[in-house]
């Protein structure tokens, strides 16, 4: 036959054609299938569901800093509820151990238990509830062992979290310890970092630049201080003639005028100072007449005022210079200083917060019973016991027939189909004229009296 499109018309007559093909895939589907489903063993479906409670992670929360899930994880429940304590507290509940010794004949070790266990047991939890479903030939056993389970499940879970609720007044207490040590130990940290440098608490407004800048300015002056001091001294004990040390005392005081000129302007009062002291000396350097003699007694009594204030003016001049040195030390160290004294402030106050969160967290703590206690510990319960099952979930025969029925059909129209495609005979006076290309001269009817 030639291959060519094929209509609806086509089709049904290939299925009126090639029915014995189709329906004998179709009969032996059914005969292979239904036999074995009624040989099936029937499998029963319990199910319980247990409310697990939120009232004891709400607790926790509200009474103190403690992070507790909302719900417990479904990874975590089947973990407990497959252990090997849960298991045997459930089976030992139901009798699981005799029923599948006198169904195998034999004892039933606890390894052989943990496996039917988890083929035969399923949990699932969505939100705030678990459902426990188990899966057995007797709906009775089904529904015994699916309430045993929950039952134990809620009896271990009850002290854990009695336990849990207990000690959170004592999680709290060494949070409070914890957060109270920390905070004293950034005070004193805090403290000292204030002592070691001054200008961290210092009332005075001035800049640290500007404060640095006046002691320089002060040592400066306590320098021409001295250095005008000791030239006077050395004036009056000098031997030499008075007119030398006056030219001498002259030279000098010019110097010293030239190199405060490059650091002030001429308001300086230092400055000021040595141009009054300058034009007198040269008024005496001009005066041939001028007479420097002094009187011994005043002599000495001057030499004596002169070398106390040398004296002082040393000790002065020292002590500036050690405090322009730490000035300028801290003023080196002041950005590491500043960002130091701001994290320790930030921790202060974070640790000051936590404190007294937690410290008005543990005030409540302390207002919780005993007897609210053991309410929360129970606050998981069975919302729906399992019941027997009537149905059984397995096997499910509709549909298998009915999977067995498409899989005969397409079995015996694919069959039907290869056949119709594999015959080389002609059909109608068309194919025939089609495929060889001649005209129909003449066709002889079908007789159905002569077949």
């Amino acid at each position: 036959m030639k291959l060519k499109e094929m209509t609806l018309q086509d089709y049904l007559d290939l299925i009126a054609r090639r029915r014995k093909v189709i329906i004998i895939p179709l009969l032996v589907a059914w005969l292979a299938v239904i036999p074995a489903t009624l040989l099936m063993p029937r499998a029963y479906r319990a199910r319980a569901v247990v409310e697990l409670g939120t009232e004891t992670a709400r607790m926790l929360q509200s009474v103190g800093q403690v992070e507790v899930p909302r719900y417990e994880s479904e990874a975590s429940v089947r973990e407990r509820i497959f252990s090997r304590s849960y298991v045997l507290q459930a089976a030992d509940k139901v009798n699981l151990r005799g029923l599948l010794a006198k169904k195998k004949g034999k004892n039933v070790r606890d390894d052989e238990l943990m496996e039917f266990f988890k083929k035969a047991v399923s949990v699932r939890v969505n939100g705030d509830l678990m459902e426990i479903y188990v899966e057995m030939s007797d709906p009775t056993q089904a529904a015994n062992l699916a309430n045993s389970i929950a039952e134990v499940y809620i009896k271990n879970t009850s002290s854990a979290r009695q336990t849990a609720a207990s000690q959170s007044y004592e999680f709290l207490q060494q949070q409070v310890e914890y957060y109270r040590k920390k905070l004293q130990e950034t005070e004193r940290k805090l403290q000292k970092l204030k002592e070691e440098n001054p200008v961290l608490t210092s009332k005075d407004k001035t800049p640290p630049e500007a404060k640095l800048e006046k002691l320089k300015n002060d040592l400066l002056d306590t320098e021409v201080q001295l250095e005008s001091a000791r030239r006077e001294l050395d004036r009056l004990i000098s031997s030499q003639g008075e007119g030398d040390g006056v030219v001498e005392q002259l030279s000098a005081m010019k110097k010293k005028l030239a190199e405060l000129r490059t650091k002030y302007s001429d308001e300086w009062p230092e400055i000021k100072r040595l141009k009054e002291e300058i034009s007198k000396l040269e008024d005496e350097v001009k005066s041939s007449s001028t007479s420097l003699s002094i009187d011994p007694t005043e002599r000495s009594k001057k030499i004596l005022e002169l070398q106390d204030r040398i004296s002082t003016l040393a000790l002065k001049k020292e002590r500036l210079r050690t405090e322009i040195s730490r000035w300028e030390g801290m003023l080196k160290k002041l950005p590491q200083i500043e960002m130091e004294l701001e994290r320790l402030t930030r921790e202060k106050e974070i640790y000051e917060k936590s404190y007294s969160l937690l410290y008005d967290r543990l005030n409540n703590a302390m207002l919780a019973k005993a007897a609210e206690l053991e309410k929360l510990s129970a606050s998981a319960k069975l919302l729906d016991p399992a019941v027997p099952p009537i149905k059984p979930i397995k096997p499910r025969r509709v549909r298998m027939v009915i999977m067995a029925t498409i899989l005969g059909l397409g079995i015996g129209f694919g069959s039907a189909l290869l056949l119709e495609y594999s015959d080389r005979s002609f059909r109608d006076e068309e194919e025939m004229s089609e495929l060889l290309g001649l005209p129909i001269l003449a066709s002889l009817p079908r007789l159905p009296e002569l077949e």
